[in-house]
């Protein structure tokens, strides 16, 4: 079962990394809260959809989200020591929460602005949500080889916070959302705007 895309939407495209560990730009998806160690964000290029987002030791990136455009769940992870990770090939992977049973996925080498490639895969079901803010660790395999154990530390507020946010982006219609959803100036290159 998904979780009900008016609650939890997220996009792709965006990635931002503290510590120079990739050159994205910070701006391209504004912040909307921290929580421990997620970041809440706001992807204004698909929608405003919101996503968490953390940063691990060694420069691993760990996302999670909805796609709204195909209504199912996503999560992005990646590391820059994965160089040989291919852009458009697919990665049969293992997710494991804890010790509950493992998800099978098709993972798919993405390009994102950084030059860096990343895993990214789709699930159509909410229980992974569940097991994501409820579990203590999530793990990955690729080819019966651990290639990331990540904390989930904090999971289960972060993703409260995503619906909060969520819920903000769409108290509105779609083309009524100003682009600038944090501002309350108008925006400058509008000449009528009082």
């Amino acid at each position: 079962m998904l979780l009900n895309k008016k609650i939890l939407v997220a996009s792709i495209l965006y990635i931002f990394v503290a510590a120079g560990a990739f050159e994205a730009d910070a701006n391209d998806a504004p912040l909307w809260k921290e929580v421990g160690q997620w970041t809440v964000k706001v992807d204004p290029t698909l929608g405003n959809g919101c996503f968490l987002f953390a940063l691990y030791e060694k420069g691993t990136v760990f996302r999670i989200g909805i796609n709204s455009e195909s209504d199912v769940g996503y999560l992005i992870l990646g590391n820059p020591e994965w160089r040989s990770l291919e852009r458009g090939k697919d990665y049969n992977i293992r997710i494991q929460f804890d010790d509950e049973v493992p998800w099978e996925a098709i993972a798919t080498g993405i390009d994102l602005d950084a030059g860096t490639a990343f895993l990214y895969a789709e699930f159509s079901k909410t229980e992974f949500f569940q097991e994501f803010a409820t579990k203590h660790v999530v793990e990955f395999h690729y080819s019966n080889k651990l290639i990331a154990r990540l904390s989930l530390r904090d999971s289960y507020e972060a993703l409260e916070e995503l619906h909060r946010c969520q819920r903000a982006m769409w108290s509105s219609p779609m083309e009524d959302r100003p682009s600038d959803p944090f501002s309350s100036e108008p925006a400058a290159s509008d000449p009528f705007a009082s």
